[in-house]
């Protein structure tokens, strides 16, 4: 004999509002079993909407089905076990490994057959359709109801819903301390006195619910009521704004004005430092990275220091040194930093052949400019020749097709764009040392740059106080003494 767990469900939303109660359900499928000889072994029912995974009640329910505690189940419909499809695939599966054996409804019984699982599928399929098409359907009433002008949702504090005419109406008791609360905030009122007068010196009351209510306004509660366009007559509905039809409480400019002071308290974002020196250097002791950090003393004034990055238990022993000494013993080393005299002057003539390219391409842009202007008027000498009759089809046609051909190569010579140049480099055409070239990069304001060009000559690290530059070729240090260790 097989023995049934009875499943009943009823969602509290909407698409179920055709759906027999779950007593109605249970009743009318306790029936159903007695005319058919049934054992009911259990009785299950659950006020949860199917409309995705994860309900209790049900999950419990395969599990007994899977133990082999029940062979079978009842259900009004179909569609109270799932309407989506990981619940659904769940139900057919149990049947396809026979651990349910079948399913009963008051209108049809479905078992391990291929038509019977056909069916399912397009059942639990249109129920799926059925749950998809209303929730559009939702979506549509929202946005048509907020294009007319009215807020699909709760009336914010100030304001209630009339259910009757379906409208957004002054709250009687409550619009008039809302509208102060403007006005109070507006003035620069601290949101702490702001909400000691409105709970202790108004008595002000949240509306009562039947779950809750009746309670002084929150501090997150006045942010909320200080922060919505609503109240000047705006609605915000899925990221995008709409006229309210409602009766607005402020004017657009006291809104402005009360975020002005709102965002005037906001907490001050730290301040980033940017160093010249940093992601330069590795510590000598351990390997690590050389950072930077800005000291404030007491009297105010602030000094920066460079030191090793490594923290923790095992932190580095390596010192902390001022970025006045750091600063002086890169420059000592840049004062000694040469490259051999032939390469110098191979660089001055590439520079020099560089600039003179560069004063050839801009005579050839020119000469580009001034030929895609005389292919553009002959174009439209040619359209005025066609229109007055002067030339037939097919020779415009060719023409025509040449001039744009013309037109689009020239286009693209005339518009191309010289490579940038770059005026504050060390440029090696210059009467110059080469290491006055490169304190002139130093002065510079652009960190990056700085990094870029002493990187290039050598790679730098500390220890102790004492900078090192392992240098790069082709770059060579004159025969003077090493920076001195301070």
């Amino acid at each position: 004999m097989t023995d049934y767990i009875l499943y009943a469900r009823r969602s509290t939303e909407s698409d179920d509002h055709q759906i027999l109660s779950i007593a109605s359900q249970i009743k009318e499928l306790l029936s159903l079993a007695q005319d058919r000889g049934f054992t009911v072994s259990r009785i299950l029912s659950e006020s949860e909407s199917a409309r995705a995974p994860g309900r209790e009640v049900f999950q419990a329910m395969l599990k007994e089905i899977s133990a082999g505690k029940a062979d079978g189940i009842l259900c009004w419909k179909l569609d109270r076990l799932a309407r989506n499809p990981v619940d659904g695939g769940a139900v057919i599966w149990s049947l396809e490994e026979r651990r349910l054996q079948r399913i009963v409804t008051p209108q049809r019984t479905y078992e391990n057959s291929g038509n019977d699982k056909f069916w399912m599928q397009l059942e639990f399929g249109m129920a799926k359709k059925y749950v998809d098409d209303l929730a559009e359907d939702v979506k549509r009433g929202l946005r048509a109801k907020v294009e007319r002008g009215w807020l699909p949702r709760k009336a914010p504090l100030g304001y209630l819903n009339d259910r009757a005419l379906k409208r957004i109406t002054p709250d009687p008791e409550r619009f008039l301390l809302v509208r102060k609360i403007w006005e109070l905030a507006a003035s620069g009122t601290p949101i702490p006195k702001l909400l000691r007068v409105v709970n202790e010196q108004w008595g002000f009351r949240t509306p009562q619910t039947p779950r809750m209510g009746n309670s002084p306004l929150s501090r997150s509660g006045l942010y909320r009521i200080l922060k919505s366009r609503f109240y000047y007559g705006v609605i915000e509905f899925s990221g995008q704004l709409y006229a309210g039809a409602h009766t607005p409480m402020i004017s657009r400019g006291q809104y402005e004005r009360v975020q002005e002071v709102l965002g005037g308290k906001r907490r001050r974002v730290s301040k980033k430092h940017s160093f010249p020196y940093t992601q330069l250097m590795t510590c000598r002791e351990c390997g690590c990275s050389v950072t930077a950090s800005e000291i404030v003393k007491p009297s105010g004034r602030s000094y920066v220091y460079y030191h090793c990055t490594k923290k923790g238990a095992t932190r580095c022993p390596g010192k902390y040194v001022p970025a006045a000494e750091i600063e002086r013993q890169i420059h000592e080393y840049v004062n000694r930093v040469t490259v051999p005299p032939k390469l110098e002057k191979w660089a001055q003539q590439q520079v020099r052949k560089r600039r003179e390219d560069r004063s050839i391409d801009e005579v050839a842009r020119a000469s580009a400019r001034k030929a895609l202007e005389e292919s553009i008027m002959q174009l439209r000498r040619l359209a005025d020749l066609s229109v007055r009759g002067l030339i037939d089809a097919r020779e415009h046609e060719k023409r025509r097709a040449t001039l744009q051909e013309d037109i689009g190569r020239l286009s693209g010579q005339a518009e191309s764009a010289p490579p940038k140049e770059e005026n504050d480099h060390p440029s090696v055409d210059s009467a110059d040392s080469l290491a006055e070239r490169i304190h002139r990069v130093l002065q510079h304001e652009d960190h990056t740059k700085t990094r870029m060009v002493l990187s290039t000559i050598g790679t730098f690290s500390l220890g102790g106080k004492r900078l090192f530059c392992d240098l790069h070729r082709p770059f060579s240090f004159q025969e003077e003494m090493l920076p001195r260790e301070s």
